[in-house]
């Protein structure tokens, strides 16, 4: 097994300006590589100039069945009407919104289930093999034509902080034991390969689960309507309900619920 890998994590030492933690490439067991890219928001011109370096990638390493992911960190906000591409697949990118996938569907992953009460962060390689699949990321090479990926966002370099900070919130449906003198140490680059493998592995699920639950948050918010009236907060409210597991149990929450204000922040701002 090759041990650079590894170099995905710091060995207990803090980020530095020069360690990129937001590119991941990954060779799969099956023959497909795949790129994986981390954005706070997408910017309009990112189907062209993610296409322009699927061009410049695949002229510096020639591979076959080669997949791009964007995954949307966002800053937890909802996302604007005005968004280019919304979560799907464009020309071959294959694009999610952090948003868009529930704390309760990231423990199915073995990556993020290795991250469960650890007290200190799991190399790379564990969680690659703790995934089941010899999956190996790469850097690329220093070269001016393939940094198009710099300026896809300015605000790239906070990604691994951002994620690290969701991580411990909870965010991820688990929760590491690590004392806070401790969560900087190696963290990044464990939850960037956790999300990373959990969005290639899962992707058509996750797809096949936000559909669903955009069809049940669509129905959802008739029953809020019917039950406190158009208030603006409903589509959120909606959406963030049809996520849990029990619809009778949602459609009773909501028919026994005496104000909306109140139901909002107990399922949107805790």
């Amino acid at each position: 097994m090759d041990d650079s890998r590894d170099t995905l994590r710091p060995d207990n030492n803090d980020l530095t300006d020069e360690e990129d933690l937001s590119i991941q490439l990954f060779r799969l067991p099956d023959g497909r590589t795949a790129e994986v890219h981390f954005v706070h928001k997408v910017p309009k011109d990112l189907v062209h100039t993610m296409a322009l370096h699927r061009v410049t990638l695949l002229q510096s390493h020639p591979v076959h069945n080669y997949e791009q992911y964007v995954i949307v960190v966002g800053d937890g906000s909802v996302r604007g009407h005005d968004d280019p591409v919304h979560t799907g697949t464009y020309f071959n990118l294959k694009l999610l919104y952090l948003k868009d996938i529930e704390k309760e569907w990231f423990p199915i992953s073995p990556g993020f289930a290795l991250l469960d009460r650890s007290q200190t962060a799991p190399w790379a390689s564990e969680i690659l093999a703790a995934a089941g699949t010899s999956v190996e990321p790469f850097v690329i090479p220093p070269n001016p034509k393939a940094d198009l990926f710099a300026k896809i966002d300015e605000k790239q370099a906070e990604i691994p902080a951002t994620l690290v900070s969701l991580l411990f919130q909870g965010r991820f449906g688990v929760l590491p034991e690590a004392p806070p003198t401790a969560q900087h140490m190696g963290w990044a680059s464990a939850v960037t390969t956790a999300l990373a493998l959990h969005v290639i592995t899962q992707y058509d699920e996750l797809r096949r689960r936000i559909g669903h639950r955009e069809g049940i948050a669509d129905v959802l918010g008739d029953v809020l309507r019917e039950r406190f009236g158009e208030h603006s907060n409903i589509p959120p409210l909606a959406y963030r309900l049809a996520a849990l597991p029990n619809l009778d149990a949602v459609i009773q929450i909501i028919t026994t619920a005496d104000d909306f204000d109140e139901l909002y922040a107990k399922y949107l701002t805790n």
